[in-house]
């Protein structure tokens, strides 16, 4: 989306200042549409975007809930001690979908048995270099 459109849409939110809203915009987009919208030139449109809401990658200590939710506690169980989900965890960067994917990636990969950490590590390298 272009800025001018941006200052086109905080142009119209304004058009009457005491009658009631005539829309509502909402921006939903990557980390980069906040950065853009801080933007000097986009501080008035900014300042009028009312809830902020920003969603960030996972925290180190949801990993075992979130993994649960995704494959089950028996899924978590593979993972075999608290350093296979820390490379896990880093090599994903925190990233829930990346994160959901690395680990079924890994438990596809070795179909038996619990993973440690230098397990985990080799298969996640090798999707790297693939």
């Amino acid at each position: 989306m272009a800025d001018e459109t941006l200052q086109e849409i905080r142009l119209l939110a304004e058009a009457d200042p005491d009658g009631a809203p005539l829309f509502s915009v909402i921006l939903c987009g990557l980390p980069s549409l906040r950065e853009r919208l801080l933007a000097p030139h986009l501080f008035p449109f900014w300042r009028r975007l009312r809830p902020r809401v920003t969603l960030t990658g996972l925290r180190r200590e949801e990993l075992p809930a979130f993994l649960t939710h995704h494959l089950g506690k028996d899924g978590l169980a593979r993972f075999e001690t608290p350093a296979a989900l820390d490379v896990l965890f880093e090599q994903a960067r925190g990233l829930p979908a990346l994160v959901r994917d690395r680990a079924e990636d890994c438990l596809k990969s070795s179909p038996k048995g619990t993973l440690s950490a230098p397990q985990v590590a080799e298969i996640l390298d090798r999707i790297e270099a693939a």
